[in-house]
């Protein structure tokens, strides 16, 4: 009886290692959007359907630096893309989180983006925009 016993604890646990989640899936409810993001892919939707994705590293002007944007535990932002000759330019401003709405203001603009998922290695983010009765979605993905 007690091999009985000894068994099915082990099954149990097993199984549960089997099953558990592992941190990739979406929706992390402790993880944070303070940190470093290096944009990972981009991706354009229309009217549902994806008519356009790539990995950042192919469209990304400077092959040898990653653009990345870095949200600070303040309420600060900064976001550095590198050119051609692989020169840093810098965007800050300010940005907060409201439920899955990140807002981020430059100071000049203010963009307000949906929080698809986010885990501790993870952010996909978009946008959407209707033109013309054509409605546009923009998602983007960063790894931390």
């Amino acid at each position: 009886m007690k091999k009985k016993i000894l068994f099915f604890v082990c099954t149990v646990f097993l199984s549960a290692g089997f099953v558990s989640c592992n941190k990739d899936d979406d929706g992390d409810s402790n993880a944070s959007i303070v940190g470093k993001w290096e944009f990972y892919k981009t991706s354009e939707y229309l009217n549902g359907e994806v008519i356009y994705e790539e990995m950042w590293s192919d469209i990304s002007l400077c092959p040898s630096k990653k653009d990345y944007v870095k949200f600070e535990s303040n309420g600060d932002f900064m976001q550095v893309n590198h050119d051609e000759d692989c020169e840093a330019e810098t965007e800050m401003g300010t940005y907060t989180v409201s439920g899955n709405t990140l807002e981020i203001d430059s100071g000049f603009d203010i963009m307000s983006l949906d929080i698809v998922s986010i885990t501790g290695s993870k952010l996909i983010v978009e946008e959407q925009e209707v033109y013309e009765g054509i409605t546009y979605k923009y998602r983007t993905e960063l790894r931390k």
